[in-house]
This record gives C-alpha cells, structure tokens and sequence, in this order.
C-alpha cells in the first residue's frame, strides 16, 4: 500500500510536469 501510493504521488506529479516540459521544451 505504502509503495502504491508513493508511486501514484510520484506519478501525480511526473506527469503534470512531463506535461509541461514537453510543449515548453
């Protein structure tokens, strides 16, 4: 459970930033 909802945290915030990046790059 722990492991899970570290990597959808993680995921919540990779995502938006990959996001983000990509048209800002």
């Amino acid at each position: 459970i722990l492991a899970r909802d570290g990597v959808a945290g993680l995921y919540r915030g990779f995502v938006p930033n990959a996001l983000k990046n990509l048209p800002n790059s």
